[in-house]
This record gives structure tokens, sequence and C-alpha cells, in this order.
């Protein structure tokens, strides 16, 4: 029965980044970002070819989405989609360290 409840959860927990893989939190944020990550697929060079004024790391993670599924929004969202749901595994576990186990 506890195994199932968390399955339950972790369904819960990420249906909510899936909700926004095709809708963005931010339009404008987004699409500064899949600007840039489309100037890394053409093969320019962060802050040598354009400025920015946030580190590449972000952008050369999303441009992986961006070769594989295509420039769109919707492979920004599955990108982001990604590193929310590890993000939230990692949480997970650092509060499993904290909290006692029921």
């Amino acid at each position: 029965m506890k195994s199932l409840a968390s399955v339950a959860c972790w369904i819960m927990i990420l249906s909510v980044p899936w909700f926004f893989h095709d809708r963005e939190f931010n339009k404008d944020d987004s699409g500064s970002h899949a600007m840039y990550t489309q100037e890394i697929v053409d093969g320019k060079i962060i802050h040598r070819d354009f400025p920015c004024t946030y580190p590449g790391l972000t952008y050369y993670y999303l441009a992986i989405f961006f070769k594989w599924l295509g420039p769109s929004l919707n492979a920004y969202g599955c990108g982001m989609f990604v590193v929310v749901s590890l993000l939230l595994a990692v949480l997970y576990r650092i509060t499993r360290c904290f909290l006692p186990v029921p």
C-alpha cells in the first residue's frame, strides 16, 4: 500500500511540470532562452558571437533537445521537464534524509 501511495504521489508531483512543458511559466524568459539556444545550434559561441545575461550551460543543455526534437518551445519545455523532474527527485531524497520515516 505504501508503494502505491508513493507512485501516486510521484505521478501528481510530475504532472505539474508536465502540464507546463508546452505552456511555459514565463513567455518572455522562455522566448529569450529559445533564441539563445537556437544561436548555439546555429554554431555561434555564447558571449563571443552574441550577448547573453546568463551563463551558457542551460543553453548548451537545451541545444541537445533542439537538435533532437527540432527548434520549438515544445522541445524547450521537454528539456525543462527533464531538469525539473531530476530536481524533484533529488529534493525528495534530501528530505528523506532529514525527515523521520513514518
